[in-house]
């Protein structure tokens, strides 16, 4: 997994995840790119969300492409 981008933006953390796999047996490749949102309280984890759009975490968070 690699991580792309990452956008604070308040309590908030808007993070680009791409996922690049190979089945075991199949050999065959995958490529797959997820957004998540992540909202802090503290030090502590208050609201976690997956998207497959950039622009909606982004908007998830108050801010715009």
């Amino acid at each position: 997994m690699l991580i792309e981008e990452q956008i604070e933006h308040d309590d908030w953390l808007v993070v680009r995840l791409r996922w690049i796999v190979e089945g075991a047996t199949s050999g065959v490749p995958g490529d797959m790119t997820i957004f998540t949102a992540v909202r802090y309280e503290g030090a502590q984890i208050a609201e976690y969300r997956a998207f497959w759009n950039r622009t909606e975490a982004l908007e998830a968070t108050g801010l715009e492409e």
